[in-house]
Order: structure tokens, then C-alpha cells, then sequence
């Protein structure tokens, strides 16, 4: 756990524990919980795309709570959400309703 758990700071950290356990053939992943407002951080995209190219053992969960830092989501970035941007890195991604739990645990088994 990073000190510095604001926005997208500690994404990073998740990522680089991911790549420690590949590279140690450790049958772990790292976990990583961001809001939307961190998908628009420089942490955020540097840590998926670190993950993505390395194989990383991270898996990255980003909730949508429709605002970031009290900016609605829309006037934050366009497109199909969050999940996209996962995609656009070449990681697997699937968009879930975060209130039904079955979804929830379904999504991360």
C-alpha cells in the first residue's frame, strides 16, 4: 500500500507489484481501485499501458460514480465509459454494474 493513495497516484504501484509477481512466477495479482476521476490522470494511463506491455498480474478496477473531483462525467472525457479505455491498451474489459454484487464477483473470479 503506497502512502500516497489520492486519485491516480497509487495506480502505478499496482502495476509495478503486478510485474514483480510475473516476473517471480507468483501466483498473486496486485489490485488497484480508482474513481472515474482518475482515468483522466497521467498515473492512470501510464500504469495501464506499463501493465498492458509487461503482462502485469494487476487487475485495474475503476468505479464510475458519475462525478470526478465534482466534474460530471461528460464534460470529462467522451466515448462508452471507463472500460474503453482498458481496451485501448490491449487489456481485456468489462463494463459491470457495480450494485449487483453476483456481477461484481462474477466480473472477478
Amino acid at each position: 500500500m503506497p502512502i500516497s493513495a489520492w486519485l491516480g497516484s497509487k495506480i502505478p504501484h499496482a502495476a509495478g507489484c503486478g510485474y514483480f509477481y510475473r516476473t517471480q512466477k507468483l501466483n498473486k495479482i496486485a489490485v488497484s481501485f480508482c474513481g472515474d476521476g482518475s482515468s483522466s490522470e497521467g498515473d492512470f494511463h501510464a500504469a495501464l499501458n506499463f501493465g498492458s506491455t509487461l503482462s502485469c498480474q494487476t487487475l485495474f478496477v475503476c468505479r464510475n460514480n458519475v462525478y470526478a473531483i465534482s466534474t460530471f462525467v461528460d464534460d470529462q472525457y467522451s466515448g462508452d465509459g471507463i472500460s474503453r479505455r482498458g481496451l485501448g491498451y490491449g487489456i481485456p474489459s468489462i463494463k459491470v454494474d457495480g450494485n449487483d454484487l453476483f456481477a461484481v464477483y462474477n466480473a472477478t473470479i
